[in-house]
């Protein structure tokens, strides 16, 4: 069947970006799971952005989207209700 785009945990699996910048399709776009869709602590923004930099470099920005590795149905959306957590742990998410 024809795929228009194909999407990768970077989260989980770093590693299989190299093979996925080998694999995919002219025609097709590259979802970089870079933020972690398991986990509530902010995320490695600077790894992130070197993962996404490296696949640009050989796909060009126009053929990726970056996203979560997974659904973010479980991740808290907002902070602001949160007024009891110690400052530093709030910081963290």
């Amino acid at each position: 069947l024809p795929v228009a785009g194909v999407h990768v945990d970077l989260v989980r699996a770093p590693e299989q970006l190299a093979d996925a910048l080998k694999h995919i399709q002219p025609q097709q776009v590259l979802s970089l799971g870079v933020v972690n869709g398991r986990n509530i602590w902010k995320d490695d923004l600077a790894n992130a952005l070197a993962l996404v930099n490296d696949a640009a470099k050989i796909l060009g920005k126009d053929r990726l989207i970056v996203a979560p590795s997974c659904s973010l149905l479980h991740v808290p959306v907002d902070l602001a209700a949160e007024t009891k957590l110690d400052a530093e742990l709030k910081d963290w998410l």
